[in-house]
């Protein structure tokens, strides 16, 4: 929601930049719609948090990160295993999307490491 509003309003400032000029043309715009009550009312609560940053393991491959990628135009399915001490990614193709494919997938890359 918050992104159409934000594309809202930059269409509404590119049209009138269209059509007609003067000063603080982009600044009055935004007034303008900053007082509006249906964007008051629509406008995004939420606020955002920062990142909160995990501990970095002591050692390589004590933590990994696993997400499931797929092509959807060659309809291959990927396991990614990233290490996260070093960073290093890991990349295996997967049979299908089901639980034991997933449960398969990262046997060969922990027992190689």
């Amino acid at each position: 929601m918050k992104r159409a509003r934000n594309i809202l309003a930059s269409k509404t400032k590119a049209r009138a930049h269209e059509s007609i000029f003067w000063p603080n043309l982009t600044e009055g715009i935004e007034g303008y719609i900053k007082k509006c009550q249906t964007y008051t009312h629509y406008q995004c609560n939420n606020i955002k948090e920062p990142l909160k940053p995990h501990p970095v393991p002591q050692a390589p491959w004590k933590k990994l990160g696993m997400n499931i990628y797929s092509l959807m135009a060659a309809g291959k399915d990927y396991l990614v295993v990233v290490d996260y001490f070093s960073k290093y990614p890991e990349i295996t193709q997967l049979d299908g999307k089901t639980v034991s494919s997933a449960i398969r997938g990262p046997k060969p890359i922990l027992a190689r490491h």
